[in-house]
């Protein structure tokens, strides 16, 4: 909180305005049907980062990546991926205003920059952050997996291959979240990622993994959605 010096939660205790998320604005969402591993989307082409957040499916997915378009420069794919073929619906926020500054209201500037603000009331849809928490797999107790949308930062990163009766095997995983129930999702490993080629002679079988606390984001989406 530090570098803005202000925070601002409602009473239902949603961060309005901080530091961590700085104020992203509503960009955009979607849905893909998505099929088994991963899946591509065309966004609004953007050049800083935007934050991705997909609704609780009813099996695994993962927000794979935010790709940049080495040509232009700017951010203009999503990666979205799937333990099977299910719909997925997500949702973006940009650093960043769509809107003009208003001559009334509130605006804040950011401490460290001339003139750069980080909020103004005039914006439609910033974050709405309910929860932000370190999380292991397992079931997770939310406010609302119905409604709310959610992002995993972290968590298990591993693969598998094995040589079996003239075949190569490779299988990926990644730490996605699936649809319990109304008030809960479930954080787990899942296969995004499955190759298997016909290979001459070979034996053997081997594995890694990059294991670390996920940190679990719940927000809710704005009125404008």
């Amino acid at each position: 909180m530090a570098d803005y010096g202000l925070e601002v939660r409602n009473n239902s205790d949603i961060v309005m305005i901080d530091s961590l998320f700085k104020n992203h604005s509503y960009l955009e969402s979607g849905s893909v049907s998505a099929q088994q591993y991963i899946n591509s989307v065309d966004i609004t082409p953007v050049q800083l980062t935007p934050y991705a957040f997909i609704k609780a499916p009813t099996d695994y997915a993962y927000i794979y990546a935010v790709e940049q378009n080495v040509d232009t420069g700017y951010y203009d794919k999503i990666s979205i991926t799937s333990n099977s073929a299910q719909t997925v619906n997500w949702i973006l926020y940009q650093e960043g205003h769509t809107k003009a500054v208003p001559d009334y209201g509130l605006t804040v500037y950011n401490l460290d920059a001339t003139n750069n603000i980080v909020f103004h009331s005039a914006e439609d849809g910033y974050v709405n952050v309910i929860n932000n928490r370190i999380i292991g797999n397992g079931n997770v107790s939310v406010v609302d997996a119905d409604n709310n949308y959610f992002a995993v930062l972290g968590g298990t990163e591993k693969y598998q291959y094995s040589y079996s009766n003239g075949y190569y095997t490779e299988q990926r995983y990644a730490t996605g979240i699936k649809y319990v129930d109304s008030t809960t999702i479930n954080v787990n490993a899942f296969v995004y990622y499955l190759y298997s080629i016909p290979v001459a002679g070979g034996g053997g079988s081997g594995s890694g993994s990059q294991v670390s606390s996920g940190q679990l984001i719940e927000m809710s989406p704005p009125i404008t959605l």
